[in-house]
């Protein structure tokens, strides 16, 4: 089982623009990002996923020096970009991290992942602090491949295709 983990990223924030970008101690958010969840253990591969956009070209050269595996696709269908994204880098799970979480820990990304193996089920989640004393940012998403197809071929409207899961 092949286990990539897919960061959703995009300098488009209108909250914070640019905030990829934006330092954080010594390197930018996106850095932080892709350093730490380079240290789980149970990821195969670290991929960006990053709208197809002049305004993110700055984001892809950043990432592509720093030697991470950047996708390109649509901005507005995110669904499309991450199913795409995982279909060529041969994903039979995916693991879903938010690009602006510059604290997201490599542990708890591992016990999601091995829950997600030893449980019978097709996602999970760690990241919102639900019944657990987790502040929001340390955890991630986990899908098989097969829930992935099946988002992508079901959701038709725009509203259902800009968010990958809806938790």
């Amino acid at each position: 089982m092949k286990t990539v983990a897919i960061i959703q990223a995009r300098m488009g924030s209108t909250r914070l623009p640019n905030k990829m970008m934006l330092h954080f101690h010594g390197y930018p958010v996106c850095e932080w990002v892709y350093r730490r969840v380079q240290l789980a253990k149970s990821i195969d591969q670290v991929v960006f996923a990053l709208p197809d956009t002049k305004a993110n070209d700055v984001l892809a050269s950043y990432l592509e020096s720093i030697k991470a595996a950047v996708f390109r696709g649509s901005e507005s269908d995110l669904v499309e970009r991450f199913y795409l994204s995982a279909k060529y880098f041969s994903a039979d799970q995916i693991v879903r991290v938010c690009g602006d979480n510059p604290l997201i820990c490599a542990s708890e990304i591992d016990k999601l992942v091995f829950f997600f193996a030893s449980e019978p089920c097709s996602y999970a989640y760690n990241h919102i602090p639900k019944d657990n004393s987790y502040p929001d940012g340390l955890g991630a998403e986990i899908c098989s491949m097969q829930l992935l197809v099946d988002i992508y071929n079901k959701a038709k409207t725009c509203a259902q295709r800009e968010h990958l899961f809806n938790t």
